[in-house]
């Protein structure tokens, strides 16, 4: 499917890139097959993240592509749809998990020498449209930095890499504060340690980036 495909919709609206304000942006998802199907408190989450920030549109093509808006449509029939914040984690972990999977794809084909594929350039592209959408949904993926920048180093841009290194360590610094009470709580026991591991294989990126540019 082309790139304007995915904006075509019952009506004739405008075309979702176009849509120049939050109210247009929400008419449209209430028009368009088959984001209309998604509950308008899900979609109020989304647009309270992502705003006016060109990513939405990345957002809406990948969410396409991957078939993931009847996901969405799922979340609006759970426990979910007055928790926007839970909403936003959620289905950034959805395509966190997506990115990554690329991400492993991107990597392996890199080591055998096949950077120049057309499967490369493929999963290339997905991984850091999930990846970065992911993050801005929940800045807390912090294995999402580390992934777009290792996927940026591939291509030798260290100085791109290393602005998602820095976004990464300053989601940390944000959490540290929390980390103590966070260990108390039985299903975010790990979550100190997970999120120290993290912040060790940032800085340890981060100097090697610096050295590169």
């Amino acid at each position: 499917m082309s790139l304007f495909g995915f904006f075509k919709n019952e009506n004739r609206i405008t075309p979702f890139p176009e849509n120049g304000s939050s109210a247009e942006r929400k008419d449209w998802f209430s028009r368009t097959n088959p984001w209309h199907k998604v509950s308008p408190k899900i979609i109020d989450a989304l647009d309270d993240k992502f705003g006016d920030n060109p990513l939405f549109v990345l957002f809406v093509i990948t969410s396409m592509e991957h078939e993931l808006v009847e996901k969405y449509e799922e979340l609006g029939r759970g426990d979910y749809e007055d928790a926007p914040e839970v909403i936003c984690v959620l289905i950034s972990t959805m395509l966190a998990n997506i990115g990554g999977d690329s991400g492993k794809i991107v990597a392996s084909l890199f080591d055998r020498g096949k950077y120049t594929s057309n499967k490369f350039k493929k999963h290339y592209k997905n991984a850091l449209n999930c990846l970065e959408t992911a993050i801005l949904l929940d800045e807390r993926q912090f294995g999402a930095y580390v992934q777009i920048a290792v996927i940026k180093a591939m291509s030798n841009s260290y100085d791109q890499g290393l602005v998602f290194i820095n976004q990464g360590l300053d989601a940390i610094a944000k959490i540290e504060p929390e980390l103590l009470h966070m260990s108390k709580i039985e299903a975010f026991k790990n979550a100190p340690q997970d999120i120290d591991d993290a912040k060790k294989i940032l800085i340890e990126m981060k100097e090697s980036f610096e050295q590169q540019i």
